[in-house]
């Protein structure tokens, strides 16, 4: 069963309460997991080991996220249907 840091599970609540309400923005958000394959922090560009991509919103502290690390991500699509990371979170198996 995999757990969520609790550092992080107050952020993703938070946030699938905004999104819920709709504040966020008008289009809904997704999500995402796997296993992070890289994090170019100049582009600021994650990439999961299935080939993914992923930019990163400003919010996300992209220092944090390793290689190698298994991850929950929430995203939506900007404009030009690029998936943006809202939040990236580390899971932990149990």
């Amino acid at each position: 069963m995999k757990a969520f840091r609790p550092f992080r599970v107050a952020m993703a609540v938070a946030l699938a309460a905004t999104i819920a309400v709709g504040v966020v923005s008008s289009t809904s958000a997704a999500d995402a997991e796997g296993t992070v394959e890289s994090v170019g922090l100049d582009r600021r560009l994650l990439t999961l080991v299935d080939g993914e991509t992923f930019i990163l919103a400003e919010a996300v502290e992209a220092e944090e996220i390793k290689v190698g690390e298994d991850v929950f991500i929430v995203f939506e699509l900007d404009d030009r249907e690029q998936k943006v990371a809202l939040e990236v979170l580390l899971t932990v198996q149990e």
